[in-house]
């Protein structure tokens, strides 16, 4: 490519500076006059607000909700924490949970279930075998319960073979029996049932509009008898351990009408109910089971007797299983709170050499996060074993 050069005698475009410098001069001093403006605009706007804001006082709350929208953001962008409760190398403890009869029915569910708690770490499942209602939840051999409304109508057929297959899948099985709170079982036979004094009619538990309750009765001996029969039926079938709850009397409401047959004292109430659970450890002497005594915690922390006529832990013998429950305790606590204070509680009575073996039952109707929290207050204060309770059976288990 050739370069045009330009030779001398083309004639040459005269530059005047001075007009150029003149003119320049003007348009930067017009530039900056505007820039200037624009910033003293931007500065007044942008420190209009604040300044108001600090003269009224507003400025210091805004700072604050900005502060907390900051960290809520910073909280809400956390991954959720999935609590797991510390595994203790402890052969010998009890991690047991609740199983509702109804998971028995479906071989699929039961199955998954049984999964669950092995992947969990969990050894032992707990089975009602007669209800707060008085019904059995097995297809029952006894005398006493034949013709009778006793044996529930789904109940399980083949209860030994079920305990028998639960065990052989590597569980230990806890089976739970009410004793005297009994519905069913008191209306089947009006001399194992307490009555209202001077008539032939049985005593209820509140007012019959508000679905009052007939019981057993502790100090009749056909009724413990009764209880004791159908304990003994249960240890047949090779469970581990038989959890027997409400050994008690009705609470105060209506008592004072009641008719038990015998003259019956605060005093003497433990007496009575001392008898069935001497009469039941001698019956099942013979069977390689255990007797575990539940009742609330608060029971025995608050010093409610009138239904025990002692301190219920002091009528347990082999084991006692207390329910640890906020909503028995103190239902504005959080659940591990409420467990933490009543095992301080029983401290005295649970941590001797010669107390019964201890066997908590832990309210986790709250899912597995709150659970979890309370069988870590249980672990770090060196109680290893315990009992889940879920109505459902639904508890959520960390994967």
């Amino acid at each position: 490519m050739k370069i045009r050069r330009y030779n001398s005698s083309q004639p040459k475009i005269r530059r005047y500076k001075k007009i150029y410098r003149k003119t320049n001069t003007k348009v930067i001093g017009t530039a900056i006059f505007v820039v200037a403006l624009v910033v003293v605009f931007f500065l007044s706007w942008s420190l209009y607000r604040p300044i108001i804001d600090f003269f009224s006082g507003n400025l210091s709350s805004q700072e604050e909700s900005s502060e907390q929208s900051s960290q809520q953001s910073s909280v809400s962008s956390k991954p959720e924490v999935v609590i797991t409760p510390p595994q203790v190398d402890d052969t010998d403890a009890i991690r047991a949970v609740y199983m509702p009869i109804d998971m028995l029915y479906d071989s699929t569910t039961l199955n998954n279930f049984l999964d669950s708690l092995n992947e969990n770490k969990y050894n032992y499942i707990m089975l009602d075998m007669k209800t707060a209602d008085g019904n059995l939840t097995y297809t029952s051999s006894l005398k006493e319960v034949q013709g009778t409304s006793v044996v529930m109508t789904d109940a399980i057929s083949n209860m030994p073979d079920t305990v028998a297959l639960l065990r052989a899948r590597g569980f230990g099985i806890i089976a739970k029996i009410h004793v005297f709170r009994d519905p069913i079982g008191s209306r089947s036979d009006y001399d194992k049932a307490i009555h209202y004094l001077d008539s032939e009619l049985f005593w209820l538990d509140n007012t019959k509009e508000k679905g009052g309750k007939t019981w057993l009765n502790p100090c009749s001996q056909k009724a413990r008898d009764y209880v004791v029969s159908i304990a003994e039926e249960v240890a047949q079938m090779g469970v581990d351990i038989i959890l027997f709850d409400d050994i008690r009397f009705p609470n105060k409401l209506g008592f004072a009408y009641a008719d038990c047959g015998v003259e019956v004292t605060l005093e003497n109430k433990d007496e009575y109910l001392n008898q069935f659970i001497v009469q039941a450890t001698e019956t099942l002497s013979s069977y390689d089971v255990e007797l575990y005594f539940s009742s609330p915690a608060n029971a025995t922390v608050s010093e409610v007797t009138f239904p025990y006529g002692t301190l219920p832990v002091l009528l347990a013998k082999d084991g006692y299983a207390p329910t640890l429950y906020a909503a028995d305790y103190n239902s504005e606590l959080p659940s591990y709170t409420a467990v933490e204070e009543q095992l301080k509680k029983l401290a005295k009575y649970i941590d001797s050499e010669t107390a019964p073996a201890f066997l908590p039952i832990l309210d986790a109707s709250k899912g597995y996060d709150d659970a979890a929290r309370q069988i870590s207050v249980l672990t770090q204060n060196n109680y290893n074993s315990y009992i889940l309770y879920s109505e459902n059976g639904n508890y959520g288990f960390a994967n």
